[in-house]
């Protein structure tokens, strides 16, 4: 068993763009068949909101199969080409943190 945990920190008022974003990858998670199951939980700060995107795999190559997919890297392709081509291109502030888990088993001890 694998979960992902991608966190996300915006400026509240890249709130609502954001939340599309989250949006379009929830229902990828949904619709694809490696994805045992899916959520997003988000927390508000004064100025800031973080979105905790957290998806629950049976391998860890499953999920870097999603992540892999066409539509994401193009997303990525293009934001690389749009910076580059207009260096004064104003885009939101993201911070992003990942974390990945095991299903951790103890180890059966020998009963003397």
């Amino acid at each position: 068993m694998y979960i992902s945990k991608a966190t996300f920190v915006v400026e509240k008022a890249e709130e609502a763009v954001f939340s599309q974003k989250i949006a379009s990858d929830l229902a990828s998670l949904t619709q694809t068949e490696a994805c045992i199951s899916n959520e997003c939980w988000t927390a508000t700060s004064k100025d800031k909101i973080s979105f905790s995107l957290i998806s629950k795999w049976n391998t860890k190559a499953d999920c870097q199969s999603w992540l892999k997919r066409p539509e994401h890297l193009e997303h990525h392709r293009k934001m690389a080409a749009e910076g580059k081509a207009n260096p004064n291109l104003s885009r939101p502030k993201v911070e992003k943190k990942i974390e990945e888990f095991t299903l951790y088993v103890p180890k059966q001890t020998e009963k003397k």
